[in-house]
């Protein structure tokens, strides 16, 4: 992501609009066709960012909740979790304006699944009852901060874009369906050591 950054800085503004464009998350021409060459772009979406601070916020959840999903997902678990959840995250971004040349760049679909990882991992070794408890209020108050951040729009926070809310409840929702999927599957994976 940084390094993708870097580069964007030393382009010429035209050159900068043509990464971007290459790696943002989009699926309709102006005319509203349909682009299916463009669905690899919603595996590398994640690595455009608009601007250093929409990099360094997103830096910084994945630092803060990246470190205990590789613990309990290993690192290729890790690896395949933060490029779904992302693309997931983009697809939901994308599907509230079908049709439409829209186009979603940023990790925050992996970042909000990093967030829906940790709605496990804090609720490991609690009863169900206990556990699918928390886990609404877990979500309900990531979902309340993310619209409230979105409605302030990105203005506020140093983004020249709308925030898509959209995005975000996407790779929320498949950080919370992936994560217990792939932490199983690690689990059961024989040991190298």
């Amino acid at each position: 992501m940084a390094a993708v950054q870097v580069i964007a800085w030393i382009l010429p503004a035209e050159a900068q609009l043509q990464l971007m464009r290459g790696l943002g998350a989009y699926l309709f021409a102006r005319d509203g066709a349909f682009q299916p060459l463009r669905l690899y772009s919603l595996f590398t979406s994640w690595a455009a960012h608009e601007g250093i601070f929409h990099l360094l916020f997103n830096a910084l959840w994945i630092a803060a909740f990246g470190r205990t999903a590789v613990r309990h997902l290993g690192l290729v678990g890790f690896v395949i979790f933060f490029l779904a959840t992302s693309a997931v995250g983009s697809f939901a971004g994308l599907a509230a304006h079908w049709g439409e040349p829209a186009i979603v760049i940023g990790a925050s679909g992996a970042v909000f699944g990093l967030i829906g990882a940790g709605a496990y991992v804090l609720t490991q070794g609690a009863s169900v009852a206990r556990k699918i408890g928390a886990m609404v209020a877990y979500v309900a108050v990531f979902m309340a901060l993310n619209l409230g951040v979105s409605l302030m729009g990105g203005e506020s926070f140093g983004v020249e874009g709308a925030i898509s809310w959209q995005a975000h409840a996407g790779g929320l929702a498949a950080g919370l369906v992936l994560f217990p999927i792939i932490a199983a599957l690690q689990a059961g994976r024989p040991s190298s050591s």
